[in-house]
């Protein structure tokens, strides 16, 4: 994380600050500050959870990985104990979460992506694309 980033994330942790303001306040765009705390802030992911419900209960989910356990253990097949003993590690660390292989990997170097987003603006403000129009037929 660089020094940028852990300023973002500390001021919208600590001091609460909204994130119009955090884009003012770093000249940075709004997306920019959102995917730097996406990343970095577990305040701000878990306020932005995707409020999608459990598949199962906690108690199903504790039976589950007793299970694990044991087949991590006792399994017949050394490959299948070693596999499953993975994953649970994994499990433990949460490395198995689909966010954190997606978002937490990334490198992006934030003032860049926030230029080039200031540039797309302006290209699109001042009719610098061009649009194309086209006609899609279907062929049978």
């Amino acid at each position: 994380m660089t020094a940028l980033e852990q300023q973002i994330v500390t001021d919208y942790e600590v001091n609460g600050t909204a994130i119009e303001l955090l884009a003012q306040d770093y000249n940075l765009e709004q997306a920019i500050i959102q995917a730097t705390l996406l990343k970095y802030s577990s305040k701000y992911q878990e306020e932005h959870k995707d409020g999608k419900e459990e598949d199962i209960s906690q108690r199903e989910y504790e039976e589950i990985k007793r299970a694990l356990k044991q087949i991590a253990l006792y399994g017949e097949s050394e490959a299948i104990r070693a596999r499953v003993g993975i994953f649970l590690f994994n499990e433990k660390k949460g490395r198995n979460d689909g966010k954190s292989k997606n978002i937490n990997n990334t490198k992006v170097n934030i003032l860049m992506l926030n230029d080039h987003i200031k540039q797309a603006r302006k290209a699109l403000l001042t009719d610098a694309v061009k649009t194309i129009e086209a006609e899609v037929t279907k062929e049978e």
